[in-house]
């Protein structure tokens, strides 16, 4: 398996170097993102009150939600799921002794954007917390690193498990895009939201966990309901088991 990323890390090199421009254009593109995150904040904190929270934890919740939109980046194969099931081509993964969904990531990866937004994420979070003085232990770094993976882990099996349907009936992105449309919503503290719409991104679009759950480690403010999220994430993986096995035994490859 090691022998695997090892490869495809190496082709992605490649395919990075062989196209310098690439490199430029989606680094602009990240920054462009977080900026007007950013100047979203600046002229709302300038003309209403902040919700509750100071302009550090809301800069912090940008940055952490650019680290966040970086370990996307490593699910990024599961997008175009569908259309390898749609044109049979899903074929050439299943013959591999390989688990198949791994496979499919791994040879998908966006490094250059992958790389470009982990920085930025990591350099943002070091700017706003040198200018604003903000005070933070290693531990809520770690708590923060440990909430981010799990968040996005969560949200990226709810996506599989939505993407997987298209083994049974082949076009489902519409549905799922539609359903995932809530992704912009982690630039916002989830508190915010009525109390119906906090559940729902968190439980069962866990848009909340991705960013704002994180920061709020990062931040030192206490994170509720963290084993309620890992019973979760367990019966969400389990789903994904039953509905991406079952998909199988019905995919053929002329596509579905």
């Amino acid at each position: 398996m090691m022998k695997l990323f090892a490869c495809s890390l190496r082709i992605a090199l490649k395919k990075m170097f062989a196209y310098p421009n690439e490199i430029i254009m989606i680094f602009f593109h990240s920054l462009f993102q977080l900026l007007s995150t950013i100047l979203f904040w600046v002229v709302l904190f300038d003309n209403v009150d902040s919700f509750g929270y100071d302009k550090s934890f809301i800069y912090l919740l940008a940055m952490v939600g650019m680290l966040s939109s970086a370990i996307e980046e490593m699910f990024f194969g599961l997008r175009d799921f569908e259309w390898l099931v749609r044109d049979g081509s899903l074929d050439r993964y299943l013959y591999r002794p390989q688990n198949t969904l791994f496979m499919i990531m791994i040879e998908n990866i966006p490094l250059v954007a992958f790389v470009e937004q982990l920085v930025l994420g990591i350099v943002g979070i070091i700017v706003v917390v040198v200018k604003f003085d903000i005070a933070i232990s290693f531990l809520a770094v770690l708590r923060m690193i440990i909430l981010l993976i799990i968040g996005n882990v969560y949200y990226q099996t709810i996506y599989a498990t939505i993407t997987m349907l298209s083994l049974r009936f082949e076009k489902i992105s519409t549905l799922r895009d539609l359903i995932f449309n809530f992704n912009f919503s982690k630039n916002y503290p989830t508190t915010i939201f009525p109390n119906f719409l906090r559940k729902f991104l968190t439980y069962v679009v866990p848009v909340s966990l991705i960013a704002f759950v994180p920061t709020l480690a990062l931040s030192g403010k206490p994170t509720r309901h963290f084993p309620l999220i890992l019973i979760f994430l367990a019966v969400s993986l389990m789903i994904l088991y039953i509905v991406y096995n079952r998909g199988l035994r019905r995919y053929s490859s002329n596509g579905g």
